[in-house]
């Protein structure tokens, strides 16, 4: 991490999910005429020069039921640091209406349909290679051939039988000319505004200059560009993980600020996008209680609460706004008090941290024997100092 210092502030655009929206101001310093110091980190790009065929296709029988025939979209970003040729990956599974899952061995036989941005042969192992000379589009056919798996029929073709198969690949060479960024339930809101302290999952797409997003298939799509990450005030190491498993793998993970502050985040195109770290005065949120079953139930004041496998009352917030605008993160535990008026029957516990939902609180109401359960939950600097108090009694069987 290193530091910069900016000489004046600047405008920025901000993204929703209509395109580009207005400018924002950065937030004002504590002296207007003094240079802005900010704390920076880059991660860098990480392109891919290979992934599967025609991944996005579902095969359909062709008219005369002799037949497959596949219709796919291919985007790929062209520019700087993207991958100029990439390989597709020939599989024996292809997804079909006709069979959930295709078995067997797939062979590409030919391929036509170049054109002056996009070029396309097969290689010697029989992998399809696309090499990319300029922006642009082509419409490539690839014929080839399906030996069904000796499991059994597929789509009522034979074990054994060679089945012909076409597929219509509509690759796409768009060149990057913004980062889109926006977060779960929040791609429509006009500024992204995040609470201190709180760990975020920005995701990403490219813009090219007609105004259509994409996901690059040449990019890893949780971070399809060079991206320099600023704050005025010092931030964690961004972290790349797979939060949810390896399909998320390289997700960014962002621990904002410990107060009122910014995020920029900036890809070498296009104008940055700022993150408005806001704390709990300006924040207004309702919330409610539950339990986990299979979904989450609501739990209203003076219920009976059958428990079930679940092992405690929980606490979501919901409508999180900062001045009228949705909010993009979760809310800073810090801002909640949760105590328990009848800790023999409910007491206090930390949460898990594995839990995807980011909007139940971090701390719960352990449920120990059957009884009534009073629960209690304060956050005073809410909304101005107006703050939000709920209260809560159940009484709870415990199976």
């Amino acid at each position: 991490m290193r530091s910069l210092t900016l000489s004046m502030f600047m405008f920025v655009s901000l993204l929703n999910g209509s395109g580009i929206a207005c400018g924002a101001q950065l937030p004002p310093s504590d002296d207007d005429g003094a240079d802005l110091t900010l704390f920076e980190q880059t991660i860098p790009l990480e392109p891919i020069h290979e992934h599967r065929f025609n991944p996005s296709a579902v095969g359909k029988l062709s008219e005369d039921a002799t037949g497959l025939w596949f219709e796919g979209t291919v985007d790929y970003a062209f520019g700087d640091g993207y991958p100029s040729s990439v390989s597709q990956t020939m599989s024996g599974d292809r997804w079909t209406n006709c069979s959930s899952k295709l078995r067997g061995h797939y062979e590409a036989l030919s391929v036509e349909g170049d054109s002056a941005a996009v070029q396309a042969k097969l290689d010697a192992s029989g992998k399809l290679v696309v090499r990319m000379v300029a922006e642009g589009s082509a419409s490539l056919t690839v014929a080839g051939e399906y030996e069904v798996s000796a499991d059994g029929p597929e789509c009522g073709f034979e074990p054994g039988s060679r089945v012909p198969v076409t597929d219509v690949v509509e690759i796409h060479a768009r060149r990057p000319t913004q980062l889109s960024v926006g977060f779960q339930d929040c791609y429509q809101a006009d500024v992204l505004r995040v609470a201190p302290n709180v760990r975020v999952l920005p995701e990403f797409s490219l813009v090219d200059a007609t105004g259509k997003k994409f996901q690059p298939r040449n990019a890893n799509p949780r971070h399809p560009a060079d991206l320099t990450v600023r704050s005025k005030e010092p931030l964690e190491k961004v972290q790349l993980t797979a939060p949810y498993g390896p399909s998320s793998q390289g997700a960014v993970i962002l621990t904002t600020p410990q107060a009122d502050s910014f995020v920029e985040l900036q890809a070498p195109f296009g104008e940055a996008t700022i993150l408005e770290v806001v704390g709990p005065s300006r924040v207004t949120t309702d919330v409610e209680f539950g339990i986990e079953l299979k979904i989450w139930e609501p739990v209203e004041h003076g219920d009976g609460v059958t428990m079930h496998w679940a092992k405690a009352i929980q606490v979501r917030t919901r409508e999180e706004a900062v001045d009228g605008t949705m909010f993009c993160s979760a809310l800073s535990d810090e801002w909640f008090t949760l105590e328990s008026l009848t800790p023999e029957v409910c007491s206090i516990a930390p949460a898990k941290t594995t839990q995807q939902d980011p909007h139940r609180l971090g701390e719960l109401a352990t449920v120990h024997q059957s009884g009534e359960c009073s629960l209690r939950l304060s956050a005073p600097e809410l909304d101005g100092g107006v703050g939000l108090r709920r209260d809560l009694t159940v009484f709870v069987n415990k199976l």
